[in-house]
């Protein structure tokens, strides 16, 4: 099921706020869950309903949630991130190093597939989702020329630690 939704088209790259990502972590419960928030520099569980309910809004609102019966399932790129997130067996973080400032992302590493997330404003993350054939160097090569990391100016190296 998850390795069919990424192959599917409309998983561009995209960003995603405190609340959202709150949510996705709640979408399991396994001790991946609270690597990931580590990772992630969130602090799960939350203990605030009204966070777990601004994340269930925007996701519905931004159409990565939909009702079966009784019960809200992600969809897309929130489904994928989901499983990512709760379902991760490696957590690399990686630091460009430029002229001006560092960036960082982390890159995870589940059974199935893969998430790449860079820090983004207000403890938000862009987070792009692929198929774990990709090494951590082969996801960085691509994403040097992808949508996600457009601003990097990667000229004085790149630090990675597992």
């Amino acid at each position: 099921m998850i390795a069919k939704t990424i192959e599917s088209p409309g998983l561009a790259p995209a960003g995603y706020g405190i609340a959202e990502l709150l949510y996705l972590l709640g979408c399991y419960d396994t001790p991946s869950t609270r690597k990931s928030a580590d990772a992630l520099m969130l602090q799960w569980p939350s203990g605030s309903e009204d966070m777990r309910v601004a994340g269930t809004s925007s996701l519905l609102a931004r159409q990565q949630l939909k009702i079966e019966g009784d019960e809200l399932v992600p969809t897309g790129l929130a489904l994928a991130l989901a499983y990512a997130l709760g379902n991760a067996t490696r957590w690399t973080s990686v630091s460009f190093l430029s002229d001006d400032e560092p960036q960082g992302a982390v890159f995870i590493q589940a059974p199935d597939l893969a998430a790449f997330l860079q820090p983004r404003g207000l403890g938000g993350w862009f987070a792009q989702v692929q198929m774990p054939s990709l090494s951590v160097a082969g996801t960085l090569a691509q994403a040097r020329c992808g949508a996600l990391f457009q601003s990097c100016q990667w000229k004085s190296g790149i630090f990675i630690e597992h």
